[in-house]
C-alpha cells in the first residue's frame, strides 16, 4: 500500500489548493512560492508558542500570507492527525455517526484543517450527506473552508455544495441539532459558516 492510499493520507487535492494559495500570496510558483512562505510559517510558529500574546489573539488569518504558510504547513498535520483518530474509532472501535447524515461542529474551525478532514473522511467513508458547521473569530479563515470545500467538491465528492457565510452571534451560530452540549459566548461575536454537502 502507498501511503497516498492510506486511510489517512492527506489528500492531493487539498495539497494542491494550498500550494495554490501560496502562490498567489508569493506571486512565485511551485518550489520558489513555498520556499517564500517559510518566514511567514516561522512567525505562526513564534505566535502558537513563544510569542503567543497574554490577552487578545491577532486575526493572522486575515494577512492572505499568514493563512497560506498555515494551510500549507499546519493545516496538513492536523487534517491528517484527525482523519487518524477517525480511523481510530471508526476502524477498531467501530464507531459511527448516530444518523446517516452527520452533522460536524468545528469550534474555532480556522480554515477548515479538522472539520473539513472530518467531513472528507465520513465522505470516503460512505456518507453521502452531511452537515458542517465552522465557528472561528477570522471571516478570512471561514471563507477558504468554503472555498477549499468547492475546490474538493470538484475534484473527490462530485456532488453540489451550498454554502452560506453570515455575521451572527454565537448564540444564533449553531443549530441545536448540531450539539447538545453547547454552550453559548454571548460576549464574543464569531462568524459561522455553514455548508450542507448533498
Amino acid at each position: 500500500m502507498s501511503p497516498t492510499d492510506s486511510p489517512v493520507a492527506y489528500p492531493a487535492e487539498a495539497e494542491a489548493f494550498w500550494v495554490a494559495q501560496a502562490e498567489l500570496a508569493a506571486e512565485k510558483v511551485g518550489d520558489e512560492a513555498l520556499e517564500r512562505m517559510t518566514p511567514a510559517v516561522a512567525h505562526l510558529s513564534d505566535l502558537f508558542t513563544t510569542e503567543r500574546p497574554d490577552k487578545k489573539f491577532p486575526d493572522y488569518f486575515a494577512d492572505p500570507r499568514l493563512l497560506a504558510a498555515y494551510g500549507v504547513f499546519f493545516l496538513p498535520q492536523s487534517f491528517t492527525r484527525t482523519s487518524f483518530a477517525l480511523a481510530q474509532v471508526c476502524g477498531l472501535r467501530g464507531w459511527r455517526p448516530s444518523s446517516r447524515t452527520p452533522a460536524i461542529l468545528d469550534l474555532g474551525s480556522g480554515p477548515g484543517s479538522c472539520g473539513v478532514a472530518a467531513a472528507y473522511r465520513l465522505r470516503e467513508a460512505g456518507y453521502a450527506q452531511l452537515g458542517l458547521y465552522g465557528v472561528d473569530k477570522s471571516p478570512s479563515a471561514l471563507g477558504q473552508v468554503i472555498t477549499l470545500c468547492l475546490f474538493m467538491a470538484a475534484w473527490a465528492w462530485a456532488r453540489p455544495i451550498s454554502h452560506m457565510l453570515s455575521a451572527i452571534s454565537c448564540r444564533n451560530a449553531i443549530p441545536r441539532a448540531a450539539s447538545d452540549t453547547y454552550t453559548p459566548n454571548n460576549t464574543f461575536p464569531m462568524w459561522c459558516g455553514h455548508i450542507s454537502i448533498k
